[in-house]
């Protein structure tokens, strides 16, 4: 999968599947936009398409690969963060908002 490659910061090679909803191709659109993937449209897909892509991964150095990829994508441990983030706002000791609620409410932060 995708975020399996990021995590593991390998380029991609992405054929979209061909339908009416387009989350596969913007994806790809976006990676590739950063250097991470190249993208090959389900239309446009050939044996000469398929190779040039191929091509590109393989020649990419991984440790450049996975630097670009943690550049770009900084942290996979988004369960992680949110937890903490979260504890902030519904009490937990110890993890605490730095900004007291009055604050974060004049801030239009909090309700």
């Amino acid at each position: 999968s995708v975020w399996e490659a990021l995590s593991e910061g390998r380029p991609m090679v992405i054929v979209p599947r061909a339908t009416y909803k387009r989350e596969q191709t913007i994806r790809a659109e976006v990676l590739a936009s950063h250097g991470l993937a190249k993208w090959v449209h389900p239309g446009d897909l050939t044996g000469e398409s398929l190779t040039e892509a191929l091509e590109w991964a393989l020649s990419l150095d991984p440790r450049a690969q996975a630097q670009r990829v943690r550049e770009i994508v900084p942290s996979f441990d988004g369960a992680t963060r949110m937890t903490a983030y979260l504890s902030q706002w519904l009490g937990s000791e110890g993890l605490r908002h730095p900004y007291p609620r009055e604050e974060m409410i004049l801030a239009g932060r909090a309700t």
